[in-house]
């Protein structure tokens, strides 16, 4: 839920960390898209905090109802993790992914779903229904 509210008598510094909360928010909660024709896959995306460990990810499968640990490398750049990992997946499969620290800190917790169809202009019923 966002609430508005007006900002401007707390001051420049807390107008600044307002947008850069709401941008980060904005960002954190997006779908990842995984290409089916790929076996190695590279994530973008913000973590709640900054690891300094080894990464556990897990994806959770949910149509086969599965949770599966896979291996992976990670790297910081200009404020974001790239998280690089192989699975072979299918089109269509969608999976719950959740990354934690070696301290058990939940760093990441989003969505990812598999398609060959570019993000931007992504239909579901594509090559499903015909029309004549």
């Amino acid at each position: 839920m966002i609430v508005f509210f007006d900002i401007k008598p707390l001051g420049d510094f807390a107008q600044r960390f307002f947008c850069e909360t709401i941008s980060v928010e904005k960002h954190s909660y997006s779908m990842k898209i995984l290409q089916p024709a790929d076996s190695e896959h590279q994530i973008r995306l913000i973590p709640r905090k900054y690891p300094v460990t080894a990464l556990t990810v897990s994806l959770f499968d949910e149509f086969a109802r599965t949770n599966e640990t896979i291996a992976n490398t990670y790297f910081i750049k200009n404020g974001y993790l790239y998280l690089t990992f192989t699975k072979t997946v299918v089109e269509a499969e969608s999976y719950q992914l959740l990354i934690i620290d070696a301290f058990n800190d939940e760093i990441y917790r989003g969505k990812i779903y598999v398609t060959s169809q570019d993000p931007q202009t992504y239909n579901p019923t594509t090559n499903v229904y015909t029309f004549e």
